[in-house]
């Protein structure tokens, strides 16, 4: 009974994530998803094994200024606990394909505040551990600045990531984050024509969002790893490409 609870409380927290109230403040839902996710971790505990509510409450707290040193406490934590399950060869497969995105949530916080050789090392781990993650390819090569090798970064996320309009990730979450950064690593790589697949598909998949309706889903931005609504996201998607899509340098 107190697992099935525990189970539940995590994804409530998860809906309050990504489905406030449309005329909730953003904060006030990360607050309650907070609280569920703290409560669930009571029975799911990182003791017993239990990874996922407990990297799933770290990604909530990683939203807030205020609790981004818990958030990264608590990712180190996940970090050295599954790392020392892997020592030992007590790890099991869940938990280790847990340690990427762990690596992935941990660098996301050193990005945030400019700490970018700090978020390069965990970027790093993560590709090692999960080589056919376009995410974490992507994510180095934005640690990478304007560094030589971030093009070749770019590309080769680009080699594992869905390509336009991803139909067979069904849920518009995970496909609008698969295609906000699809924009983005296409127009670093200077794949114009790519780009604007890609753009394209973004914009078919808005067009489609429910403005008016009583929850207003929020979205991983890959520029500000924040949770936005769609239009600020794709905003923030066209400001970066910039009016015309071109690639700042001459695209290949």
């Amino acid at each position: 009974f107190r697992k099935n609870q525990a189970y539940t409380r995590h994804f409530l927290g998860v809906l309050e994530k990504n489905w406030p109230l449309r005329n909730e403040p953003l904060g006030t839902s990360l607050k309650e998803s907070e609280k569920y996710l703290r409560a669930a971790e009571n029975f799911l505990t990182m003791e017993s094994g239990q990874f996922l509510t407990a990297l799933t409450h770290a990604e909530v707290l990683s939203y807030r200024n205020e609790d981004r040193d818990a958030a990264r406490a608590k990712l180190t934590e996940i970090v050295t606990r599954i790392e020392q399950l892997r020592t030992d060869g007590k790890s099991n497969s869940s938990q280790e394909a847990l340690l990427p995105r762990a690596h992935l949530l941990r660098g996301n916080l050193s990005w945030v505040v400019g700490a970018l050789d700090r978020a390069s090392d965990d970027f790093l781990a993560a590709t090692k551990l999960s080589p056919k993650n376009s995410y974490v390819w992507f994510s180095l090569a934005q640690s990478k600045a304007k560094a030589p090798e971030a093009l070749s970064l770019w590309e080769k996320g680009l080699d594992f990531h869905p390509r336009p309009p991803a139909w067979e990730k069904p849920e518009t979450i995970t496909r609008v984050l698969i295609l906000a950064w699809g924009v983005i690593a296409a127009y670093e790589a200077g794949r114009t024509e790519l780009m604007q697949e890609y753009k394209a598909a973004l914009e078919m998949i808005g067009s489609g969002i429910e403005r008016e309706g009583k929850y207003a889903p929020r979205f991983f931005s890959p520029l500000t790893k924040e949770l936005l609504d769609f239009d600020a996201l794709q905003e923030q998607v066209n400001e970066y490409i910039g009016s015309t899509g071109q690639r700042r340098a001459t695209a290949s």
